[in-house]
């Protein structure tokens, strides 16, 4: 396509060439070479123009068709893909020996949050095979690290409902403290008084005073029981009493709520997987979408349960003695909270 222009024009753009030829203040070193590089370009065109008898040959350029716009395939719901994932039911029972293996193997170092979640709770769905505590005993591991625990910690919690969760909240921060938390003695004896704290929680106040003023008393007597030169008078108005209850104590709760969630669904399981610690079900350290998982993995557990409680107390039997004792207070405190 050509273009022909006036003298006027003519004139006019020979004297934009000359000015384009006056040398401007660099730029910045990357700034000044792309525009270098397209001054260049335009000065070219313009010379050629005044030398051309004032018509410029503007060279016909195919465009690219605009690209067809890309199909938008609605994202899966992830909650809903992990969860078809994790529930397999083909899922093989588990022997004796792996059994053993999640009790005294910590989770894996090189998993992301994601994996470690989707790993424990597909071994939910997978059964323990039926065996005695004779089968059970024999194929103990040669690094099981069944350590005594001492008498105080197997006693009961006694006294009114807020006595008691004062009691086992100190109970369970105490064995958590202790050198052999690892040990899984110890971490069994702590998972089930963070369960029957959680589950002694989520029925407080049910018949008296409302459940906000319940739960208020236990915060001010777990406080008090840990700063012992402190009053009730002292601490109404304390700030930092205000801070340790929203920073240490109401996630400390909501952790053990959400194991007792787990438990009430798929039972003594929870008890032979490191993973289900309390303190790392809060959401800082899970995934955004662990809490509605777990909302969803209780909905499909239904006949699970049975299926392994008789079996995991046998187990249990081999780690302690007493063990087996305790958890069945622990399965008749359910029946008694929540019937």
């Amino acid at each position: 396509m050509a273009m022909d222009f006036s003298p006027k024009h003519s004139r006019f753009l020979r004297k934009l060439g000359a000015l384009l030829d006056t040398q401007l203040s660099p730029l910045p070193k990357k700034q000044q070479a792309a525009f270098d590089k397209q001054l260049r370009a335009k000065v070219a065109l313009l010379r050629t123009v005044s030398k051309g008898a004032g018509v410029i040959r503007i060279a016909a350029h195919k465009t690219k068709a605009a690209p067809a716009p890309a199909t938008i395939v609605p994202a899966p719901n992830d909650i809903q893909s992990r969860l078809e994932h994790i529930i397999d039911r083909g899922a093989p029972t588990r022997t004796m020996e792996e059994a053993w293996d999640i009790v005294f193997s910590p989770p894996p170092l090189d998993k992301t949050r994601r994996e470690l979640e989707d790993r424990s709770l597909a071994l939910l769905f997978r059964s323990v095979e039926d065996k005695d505590t004779a089968d059970w005993e024999a194929c103990v591991p040669h690094r099981a690290a069944l350590h005594a625990l001492s008498f105080q910690d197997r006693q009961d919690v006694h006294g009114d409902d807020i006595g008691r969760l004062v009691l086992l909240n100190n109970r369970i921060l105490a064995r958590q403290g202790a050198l052999n938390v690892n040990s899984f003695n110890s971490r069994l004896y702590i998972t089930i008084d963070n369960i029957e704290f959680g589950m002694r929680w989520s029925a407080i106040g049910n018949t008296k005073g409302g459940r906000s003023i319940e739960k208020e008393k236990f915060c001010h007597s777990a406080y008090l029981s840990q700063h012992r030169s402190l009053d009730l008078a002292n601490i109404a108005n304390d700030p930092a009493f205000a801070k340790w209850k929203k920073n240490v104590m109401q996630p400390i709760v909501a952790g053990r709520y959400k194991l007792v969630n787990v438990f009430r669904a798929f039972g003594l399981l929870v008890l032979i997987d490191p993973f289900w610690d309390a303190r790392t079900l809060n959401s800082n350290c899970r995934t955004k979408e662990f809490p509605a998982l777990l909302a969803e993995i209780r909905e499909h557990s239904r006949g699970i349960r049975s299926q392994n409680d008789a079996t995991i107390i046998k187990f249990l039997a081999v780690v302690d003695e007493d063990i087996s004792v305790r958890v069945n207070k622990l399965l008749d405190l359910e029946r008694e909270l929540f019937g």
